[in-house]
């Protein structure tokens, strides 16, 4: 085309144009050699656009943004709240549904307060001081609104499958799942039949954790708690954590010398894992914005950890805990492997009071291939792993959302996340960012107390099939159990919806937006056209395809199954009434 389009207006808030900026475009439209100028509108561009739209060349990958590398950690509290109030809100509406009903109207002010919360500068980090404070006062009334909300949906889900002194334990994934989940409850219980099962007892609480097996799809399964005393677990030792697929060993100062995937035979790492380094990250400019890629020029490595000890060694998992201090600074990690799991945890709390430093964890995995693969909203897509031109160099920090995977024919690794977002990957060093100390706009970001989990996972395949995808939404969604001291029930639990193919997520079952009907949206996340089913909780009368604003396009056989065929990385949605 040969139209250009540029956009006037006074500062990044909306403001309309000035006097000067009118009398500049006058000016424009009689200097000779200048091209046609006028004033219109963004439509009477792209309506010229299109006229032209077959001559139009096409970029096929990343648009990649040279600038703002910064965003995607400054403010961890911020990517922590947003993250896991997505997938509360997501559960609580599904639980809604589940239970025949839910209030729209609460839940709805609730998405608007997560939502405010992700305006341009509150999200990427970048706010002055006061509006992060009000962002604070914000998420906790929407962690504790929400989880109430979810709380009491789960027990009342739970009692139809109550019996006397039992838990039941929700799965909310589309599809089985088996992991570690803990649950609150009376002194007298120490542990649950039939399942590998520790206690902690802290102050008021009495807790007990258990490996629950094949938890059913979109549903729950019934356990009974015992007063029987656990024996002590075999995971962990003095330098080493080993189940039936991983065998880690450590270093005397903390740092990981292998991982061992015992399933498929091969050593993940290359060199040391889990160093911790912190660099400066003092940018040119508008530090919460920019991370530069000077901050590799020199890295101080923490080498020496203040303690090293077996945190827990129980029949649900090992604790290895590793604690660093780096100037005023105190970096806890309980390094986690549970009985019958494939993924290495690193549980990490930080007390953080740098400034302008930036604390990465890095890890050398034995790895050759080109590009590596970054999950992102709905998809994934390929970077590359070797900078060979400019273009290559500058994507020295780069977003990616639960996941990272580096894999070549055969094998492969992962690392997963609950809240991080900054990574860099060059050859076959995988790097995450988990902490930064902006000064600008807020003098004081990031100082505090902060909680996040990574983990490492090597696979076989690569990363479509790998288990990589399923292990990420295990992290960010991992089961609930309910404690129920009462009831009578013979149902031992059921799943109430499920997904036929692991390679489709179920992203949002809530109420339609018109109050008629239930809005299911579906996503294909392994790269690759499927042809899919979805068990329904109830049988329907009427099921409509939709696009994303709920306007139905086309209607499909009803009855207790959505059938449906899907693109790679295609999102759907679908009415059920």
């Amino acid at each position: 085309t040969d139209v250009t389009l540029g956009c006037v207006g006074y500062g990044d808030g909306g403001g309309g144009c000035t006097y000067n900026m009118v009398e500049r475009m006058r000016r424009y439209r009689k200097m000779p050699g200048m091209p046609e100028v006028k004033i219109g509108k963004v439509s009477e561009f792209y309506e010229s656009a299109e006229k032209v739209y077959d001559e139009l060349p096409v970029w096929d990958g990343e648009m990649y943004y040279e600038n703002h590398r910064g965003t995607f950690t400054s403010q961890a509290f911020v990517k922590e709240n947003n993250r896991k109030g997505e997938f509360l809100l997501r559960d609580a509406e599904l639980l809604g549904v589940l239970a025949g009903g839910y209030d729209k109207e609460e839940i709805e002010r609730l998405w608007r307060l997560l939502l405010t919360n992700q305006f341009h500068d509150i999200l990427p980090g970048t706010s002055i001081h006061e509006v992060f404070e009000n962002t604070k006062k914000e998420y906790a009334e929407l962690m504790q609104r929400g989880n109430e909300i979810k709380t009491a949906l789960l027990e009342k889900l739970s009692a139809p499958f109550a019996d006397e002194n039992s838990v039941v334990v929700w799965n909310l994934l589309p599809r089985a799942v088996s992991g570690a989940v803990k649950v609150r409850v009376p002194a007298r219980f120490t542990g649950v039949k039939n399942a590998l099962s520790s206690f902690i007892s802290s102050g008021n609480e009495n807790i007990v954790e258990f490996i629950a097996d094949d938890v059913p799809a979109v549903g729950c399964k019934r356990y009974y708690l015992t007063d029987e005393k656990s024996y002590k677990g075999n995971i962990a030792s003095e330098n080493r954590l080993e189940n039936e697929f991983l065998r880690v060993e450590f270093a005397e100062n903390g740092d990981i010398i292998s991982i061992y995937d015992k399933e498929d035979g091969f050593e993940a790492l290359s060199g040391a894992g889990n160093v911790l380094t912190i660099s400066h990250d003092k940018s040119i400019h508008e530090s919460a914005w920019n991370l530069e890629n000077d901050y590799k020029l020199h890295m101080d490595v923490l080498k020496s950890a203040e303690s090293v000890t077996i945190a827990e060694n129980s029949p649900v998992k090992g604790v290895i805990r590793v604690v660093h201090r780096y100037n005023n600074s105190v970096i806890t990690q309980d390094i986690t492997l549970c009985s019958g799991s494939k993924r290495l945890d690193f549980v990490t709390h930080v007390v953080w009071r740098e400034r302008e430093k930036v604390l990465k964890a890095q890890f050398p995995a034995d790895i050759r291939a080109r590009y590596s693969t970054f999950n992102v909203a709905h998809g994934a897509f390929e970077r590359p792993t070797f900078a060979n031109n400019q273009f290559e160099t500058a994507m020295f920090e780069c977003c990616a959302h639960k996941w990272v995977d580096l894999s070549e024919s055969g094998r492969g690794v992962a690392l997963l996340n609950n809240c991080k977002y900054g990574h860099d990957l060059t050859e076959n060093l995988m790097r995450i960012t988990l902490m930064r100390g902006p000064v600008c706009p807020d003098r004081y970001g990031d100082i505090g107390e902060q909680d996040f989990i990574y983990s490492f996972y090597p696979h076989s395949g690569e990363w479509h099939s790998s288990g990589a995808i399923g292990e990420a939404e295990k992290l960010n969604q991992p089961l609930f159990a309910v404690y129920c001291e009462t009831g009578k029930s013979k149902e031992e639990g059921r799943s109430f919806m499920s997904v036929s193919e692991d390679n489709i997520s179920l992203e949002a079952v809530k109420t339609a937006q018109s109050g008629r009907g239930v809005i299911i949206r579906v996503n294909e996340t392994a790269k690759k056209h499927t042809s899919a089913a979805v068990l329904l909780p109830f049988t329907a009368s009427k099921i409509y395809e939709c696009n994303m604003m709920e306007e139905i396009e086309r209607e499909l056989p009803a009855g207790n199954e959505l059938r449906f065929d899907i693109k790679p990385f295609e999102v759907k949605t679908f009415l059920i009434i």
